[in-house]
């Protein structure tokens, strides 16, 4: 009886064992909510097949370490083969998704040593390249030489005075990017333009710089691609007078057509690829040929490059990081102009330094007032009203303003009881129907016919609109500080995990929307884009539902979390009912305050 007894017992145990060995292989495991460090256990559902990419993973070649200031350091290295990189310096670690990244904050007078791996989707490691560097020694300074001191360090509201610059466009388009020991101002807008007031005084020719005049600095990150993929842009435009007090440069629309850029401006565009030029039609072409040596590589968020405008006596040329990316055969027919900064879907790029080289002049303070909108009345069109508060202190007013109008009737601005005759900004620019005509007026100051408080309205024979307008302010040496334009406080850049891409299909080669053919097998493909994000959260796994029930749990910490990668997975369809399914992929990130990324496909099953 007691043999009989223990072995029911025995019995019993088995099969609670075998229950307990279904359970683990067919159920996935439960998600633990903790504030430590998140864990995934390996789970594949008896219908699904991991089909894991093989890589051999070497160490990253050609680590190259550039010192931007005392206390950074730009590590460079040649792509191989991985989903993403593996940064250590110090007690810090980083993950890249591109063969680049930047160091802030660190001591300018201690060794550092940065070690690179590369990173495959599962978070194996390649053995490190690694270089040491002390910050300040390997700083250089003679990239300053040529520039008119002081040089603009974008790291404050304060830096962007009307004293220095000219913001144009949306008055919430800056902000304050916080990083270790810096901060950088960052567009934050799709659109902005910025303007030094620092002229650039073109030199006679300096036959010991291939024939330069005269340069414009501007170090940046990006551009890239911004969160929309579109190919981001940033632009220097050398203005001369009058163009420079143009409200905004039509760059994203139609600005490579001749009606639209200064007649004698200067374009540099660049963009993920590299640089170009463009030029207006009174810019006469040279048969210089410069030789192009620099290689494009595309540039990431967050880490800076320094890029010039070089105006020689016959072309003007394109260099990044001292290496010449593009060149353009021609001869400026002025020898005074300012920099104007556009970008265009460029929200996230941030910018660091500014300056011009050439002759030394001092920067006027020149600040915008912008109008609008406008009131029409018969023959003529109210601007708005300005006060001379806004402009107490200064030498002179410019008025400029798009004007529609008929038969390219004369247009008066009257500004109080002063009236002056406006004149074309372009040797174009007959005041027509159709297209808005630039024109603009001056206004030398003081003057008691305009009074504290005066109307601005534009006058003609027939009836005439406006569709932008503003007044540019020059001041005088006596006048009070303007108002700083606005600088919003964005804090420290959060780290995201990547963004999981997923593609379905049938092995019978059929994809959404049109339906699967029952029984087979259907490829689920996982791939995580970093996007625009250079640096990436820790990724402690990926998971995949089908209708809401887990079917895939895989962990990418083999050596460490993973950076991103790509996952193909085979889910036997033959038990799936006929009509609408529903797939689910989610990146799982190690740090459990940092939220997860998921994305959906739908797909069919015909009847029959």
């Amino acid at each position: 009886m007691e043999r009989r007894s223990l072995i029911a017992v025995l019995g019993g145990l088995a099969l609670l064992v075998g229950a307990v060995v279904v359970l683990r292989t067919e159920s996935p495991p439960p998600l633990v909510k903790s504030n430590d460090p998140v864990t995934l256990t390996r789970f594949l559902d008896e219908r699904v097949d991991y089909r894991a990419e093989k890589q051999g993973l070497v160490a990253p070649s050609d680590l190259k370490l550039t010192a931007l200031d005392i206390t950074s350091l730009r590590a460079m290295w040649t792509p191989t083969a991985g989903y993403g990189y593996e940064v250590r310096w110090a007690d810090q670690v980083r993950l890249v998704v591109v063969p680049e990244t930047e160091l802030t904050g660190l001591p300018a007078n201690d060794e550092v040593t940065v070690e690179v791996r590369a990173v495959d989707a599962e978070g194996h490691r390649s053995a490190p390249s690694s270089m040491k560097a002390v910050p300040r020694l390997l700083y250089n300074e003679a990239w300053a030489d040529h520039l008119v001191a002081p040089v603009d360090h974008f790291d404050g509201q304060a830096a962007l005075s009307s004293h220095r610059w000219r913001v144009l466009g949306d008055d919430d388009c800056l902000g304050l990017r916080s990083l270790p020991g810096v901060k950088r101002v960052e567009i934050t807008c799709d659109n902005t333009e910025l303007q030094s007031n620092m002229t650039l005084v073109l030199t006679e020719p300096q036959a010991a710089y291939d024939g330069e005049r005269g340069r414009v600095m501007l170090t940046m990150d990006g551009p890239g691609m911004n969160a929309n993929g579109l190919n981001q842009e940033a632009s220097i435009t050398l203005l001369p007078e009058p163009y420079d007090d143009l409200p905004w440069l039509g760059m994203y629309d139609n600005m490579s057509a001749p009606t639209r850029i200064p007649p004698s401006a200067i374009v540099m565009h660049i963009t993920p690829f590299g640089a170009s030029f463009d030029k207006g039609v009174d810019v006469p072409t040279t048969s210089r040929v410069v030789p192009v040596s620099g290689r494009s590589v595309v540039a990431s968020t967050g880490v800076r490059h320094r890029w010039e405008l070089r105006v020689l006596q016959d072309a003007v040329v394109a260099v990044r990081d001292g290496e010449v990316l593009a060149a353009m055969p021609a001869a400026v027919p002025w020898t005074t102009a300012r920099a104007r900064l556009a970008f265009r879907d460029a929200r996230g790029t941030t910018i660091d330094s500014f300056g011009v080289g050439g002759g030394a002049e001092n920067p006027r303070s020149t600040s915008v007032i912008p109008l609008g909108p406008s009131e029409r009345e018969p023959s003529a069109t109210t601007l708005g009203t300005v006060s001379s508060a806004q402009f107490a202190g200064a030498e002179s007013l410019r008025v400029v303003a798009g004007v529609y109008g008929n038969n390219d009737a004369p247009v008066t601005v009257r500004f109080g009881d002063r009236e002056v005759l406006a004149k074309p900004m372009f040797p174009w620019g007959a005041v027509g129907p159709t297209v808005s005509t630039t024109l603009y007026a001056d206004f030398p100051l003081p003057d008691p016919a305009i009074g504290d408080s005066s109307k601005l309205r534009l006058t003609s024979t027939t009836d005439i609109d406006s569709v932008s307008a503003n007044v540019v302010v020059r001041d005088g040496v006596d006048a009070p500080a303007r108002k700083l334009p606005r600088v919003s406080d964005l804090g420290a850049l959060v780290r995201r995990v990547a963004q999981p891409r997923l593609s379905v299909g049938h092995e019978s080669n059929v994809s959404p929307p049109t339906q699967f053919p029952r029984g087979g097998k259907v490829r689920l493909v996982v791939e995580l884009d970093a996007g625009h994000d250079h640096v990436v959260a820790e990724t402690s796994g990926i998971e995949v539902e089908l209708d809401g029930d887990r079917i895939v749990t895989l962990p990418t910490t083999a050596d460490g979390p993973s950076a991103g990668g790509r996952y193909e997975f085979w889910l036997e369809a033959g038990g799936l009912t006929s009509g609408a399914h529903r797939i689910t992929a989610r990146v799982q990130p190690k740090d459990p305050s940092t939220p997860p990324r998921d994305t959906q496909q739908s797909f069919e099953i015909r009847a029959g």
